[in-house]
């Protein structure tokens, strides 16, 4: 349907892997990332890894979409490892939330609709990548 209504020329890849395991070992580094989308395990650590290996790979005009960002949603939701979200302390770390990160535009914040921060409905932060 996509491809038929020329939204877009080809139809995209999408993986539903660990970005840094997956992208080092299968990406071929000639290939760019348009969309990437972090949303597996919201610890800081796992977070920043997630999006420092995408990083070099996305798209000049590409974004990141961070899941899980709201102030609400941190510290709720245990993960698998025993952590809890943790996604705005790693994009503080990472100094994308105040547009410091050479190379990536301020965020767009889409509010999620769930008040309590669990479940459904949280929020996103996406970033794009600009020309430096």
């Amino acid at each position: 349907y996509i491809k038929e209504v020329g939204i877009l020329d080809s139809i995209p890849n999408l993986f539903l892997k660990d970005a840094s395991a997956f992208l080092s070992q299968n990406f071929p580094t000639s290939q760019k990332i348009h969309v990437g989308i972090v949303d597996a395990c919201h610890c800081k650590e796992h977070t920043m890894k997630d999006f420092l290996a995408m990083e070099p790979l996305v798209a000049e005009g590409g974004i990141v979409i961070f899941h899980d960002v709201g102030v609400e949603e941190q510290g709720s939701d245990s993960q698998h490892d025993g952590h809890y979200i943790e996604v705005r302390e790693a994009l503080f770390e990472l100094n994308l939330f105040k547009g410091g990160r050479k190379g990536w535009g301020l965020p767009e914040i889409i509010p999620g609709n769930n008040s309590k921060g669990l479940g459904e409905g949280n929020s996103c932060a996406v970033f794009t990548k600009v020309k430096i």
